[in-house]
């Protein structure tokens, strides 16, 4: 098995008191398609707006090919090939 391309750890985002992820860990492998499903408010955006640059984590970490990934913007994480495609 392949040393994942994109590697999420214990990734946490609140807004006041509301918790949009919580300890959320996630990992992709080179070739692989995944999906992102769940209900309205489980936070499905606000995880790839993290990923994506937008949003900044308020604690875990995001690894991209092994190094630590922490964009401060979307311009930033496209700058690592990173970016987000809307509906």
């Amino acid at each position: 098995m392949s040393e994942p391309i994109l590697e999420i750890r214990g990734l946490n985002k609140h807004f006041g008191p509301t918790y949009a992820n919580k300890n959320i860990d996630f990992a992709l492998n080179k070739g692989e398609i995944r999906g992102l499903i769940g209900e309205n408010g489980s936070g499905k955006s606000t995880l790839i707006s993290q990923i994506a640059g937008i949003h900044t984590p308020d604690s875990g970490e995001m690894l991209v090919n092994g190094r630590e990934y922490r964009p401060q913007s979307a311009l930033e994480a496209y700058d690592q090939k990173i970016s987000m495609v809307l509906q």
